[in-house]
């Protein structure tokens, strides 16, 4: 058995770093994946929260999960985003149960 990967791991984390950022930079443009609030539809955010947000701080969101789809997170949890964390950030419950979000950029 091999221990070649099948993918060099730097130029991969590279071309993903540049594809959020360029998501960051431009997020009316095409992209082969979904963004913005369509996403969080998809992800299955909740959307009377995202309606309540402007569309810069949801309209780059480029995320592949939702990390409040395993339940609502309680008083005093916490959550650490290693993504980019910005929609997690403004999407968390923070108004309601007080939970905290971590958040570690990526880009």
């Amino acid at each position: 058995m091999s221990d070649a990967l099948p993918v060099d791991p730097v130029a991969l984390r590279e071309e993903v770093k540049s594809r959020y950022r360029a998501v960051a930079v431009d997020p009316q443009a095409t992209y082969h994946f979904h963004t913005g609030r369509p996403l969080t539809r998809r992800l299955g955010y909740d959307q009377s929260v995202v309606a309540t947000l402007p569309d810069s701080a949801v309209e780059a969101f480029a995320g592949v999960g939702n990390p409040f789809s395993i339940g609502r997170l309680q008083p005093g949890e916490r959550v650490v985003d290693l993504g980019s964390g910005a929609v997690s950030t403004v999407l968390s419950p923070l108004d309601r149960s007080g939970p905290k979000v971590a958040s570690s950029a990526s880009t």
